[in-house]
C-alpha cells in the first residue's frame, strides 16, 4: 500500500510533550542495520526544544546562531551512530506499508513516527532539530533526521528568519549537507526573510564550494538514498532571482569581487547584462562605480558584454566612472568600445 503523503507537524505546545513522545518509543523500538537505535533516539532526546514562553523574539543575527540552543543541547559523542554516508537509520519502510486509518499519523508496525514528529516540531525560533543539528556540525545526527523525512517538503520547512534547513548548511559551509539535502528534495530556489536562495548566500558569503555544488544538478544516484519521488526541480536554478534588494547572484558575486564565482555563475548561463532591480545596473556598472578595476577586466573580457548598457536613470558605466574620475576604469572601458559623450558629465553621479 502506497503511503500518503503527510504534512509536516505543527508546533507542540511544550518540550513536556516531545519528551512524552519519544519515553513512549522506547517500548517496542526496533534494532536496524545493526545501529542501536536506543542510543541514537537518546542523542535527540537531549537536543532540547525550548518551551514557548509569552515572550519570545527570533534570532537576529540571520542565523548563524539560534536563541534556543546552546553547547549542551547535543551530545558531543555520537559514536553509536552509522557512518554519515549511511542513510538507512530507521525502520526501512516497514512502517510506511500500512497506515492506521483510525489514527492518523499513527505507524501500525513500529514507533518511527515518534521520531519524525520530535525531529521536525519547532522551537521558539522556528528551528526544528534539522536546523539545529546542521548549526552544531553534528553530520551524523543530521544525516539520520534527513532520512526521517516523509516527503521533500519536511526538508524545506522555515523558521522565524524563514530559512530552511538548506539555507542554514549554506551558512555554516556544510558541504555534505547541501549536497545531501539537495538529493533528498530540498528546494534551491526557496528564500529566506530577506529573499536570498541558499546560492545568493553562498554568492555573498563567498563560499566558492558551496557555489560549485548548487549549480550542480543532481545526479540519479544521489537520490538512491530516498524512501520517495524526487518532484523536479531546475538545477541550476534561475540564476535571474532577485533577492529583497533587487540583486542576483551575479550581482553579489561582483560586489564581493569573486571571479570565481563570477566564472562559475556565467558558465552555468548566468546573464552578464542582468539588471538589478533597484537602479537597474549590471555586474558592469557596479564594478565601475566601485572601481573595481579586477572584476571589470574580467568582465570586459565576456564577448556578450554590453558596455554600454544603461541604468534605469540612463547611465553607462563610462559615465559613472567619469562621474567619480576613476582614470583606469575609463580607460578599460574606452579600450573596449564604450561610447563617449560630449555633453557635461558633471550631473552623470546616480
Amino acid at each position: 500500500m502506497k503511503p500518503q503523503m503527510i504534512s509536516p507537524p505543527e508546533e507542540w505546545s511544550c518540550s513536556c510533550d516531545l519528551m512524552c513522545v519519544v519515553e513512549q518509543s522506547q517500548e517496542k523500538r526496533p534494532k536496524t542495520d545493526g545501529v542501536d537505535t536506543d542510543s541514537l533516539a537518546n542523542s535527540f532526546k537531549q537536543m532540547k526544544v525550548a518551551d514557548r514562553g509569552e515572550h519570545h523574539h527570533p534570532s537576529l543575527d540571520d542565523g548563524y546562531f539560534s536563541q534556543s540552543i546552546n553547547s549542551q543541547d547535543f551530545l558531543s559523542d555520537t559514536g553509536h551512530v552509522d557512518e554519515i554516508t549511511d542513510n538507512n537509520i530507521d525502520c526501512d519502510g516497514i512502517c510506511r506499508q500500512e497506515w492506521s486509518t483510525e489514527e492518523s499519523e499513527v505507524c501500525s508496525d513500529c514507533d518511527c513516527n515518534s521520531n519524525w514528529n520530535v525531529v521536525y516540531t519547532k522551537d521558539q525560533d522556528g528551528d526544528t532539530h534539522l536546523h539545529l543539528g546542521i548549526i552544531q556540525k553534528q553530520s551524523k545526527l543530521v544525516m539520520w533526521f534527513i532520512s526521517l523525512a516523509l516527503n521533500p517538503d519536511w526538508l524545506n520547512i522555515t523558521n522565524r528568519l524563514v530559512q530552511t534547513p538548506l539555507h542554514i548548511a549554506v551558512i555554516m559551509k556544510d558541504a555534505l549537507t547541501t549536497r545531501r539535502l539537495m538529493a533528498a528534495g530540498s528546494s534551491v530556489e526557496a528564500r529566506d526573510i530577506n529573499g536570498n536562495t541558499p546560492l545568493h548566500i553562498a554568492c555573498r558569503e563567498r563560499h566558492t564550494e558551496i557555489v560549485s555544488i548548487l549549480l550542480k544538478p543532481v545526479m540519479f544516484e544521489e537520490t538512491r538514498g530516498n524512501k520517495y519521488e524526487l518532484p523536479y526541480q531546475r538545477i541550476p536554478q534561475d540564476l535571474e532571482i532577485t533577492n529583497y534588494d533587487g540583486n542576483s547572484c551575479l550581482h553579489l558575486a561582483a560586489m564581493e569581487s569573486n571571479i570565481d564565482i563570477l566564472e562559475l555563475l556565467l558558465h552555468r548561463g548566468a546573464n552578464v547584462n542582468c539588471r538589478e532591480h533597484k537602479s537597474g545596473r549590471t555586474a558592469l556598472h557596479l564594478a565601475a562605480e566601485a572601481n573595481n578595476i579586477p572584476v571589470m577586466q574580467f568582465l570586459l573580457r565576456r564577448s556578450n558584454i554590453d558596455v554600454n548598457a544603461e541604468t534605469y536613470g540612463g547611465q553607462t558605466p563610462l559615465r559613472l566612472a567619469v562621474g567619480r574620475n576613476y582614470t583606469e576604469a575609463i580607460q578599460l572601458l574606452l579600450a573596449r568600445g564604450a561610447c563617449s559623450f560630449n555633453d557635461s558629465l558633471d550631473d552623470s553621479d546616480t
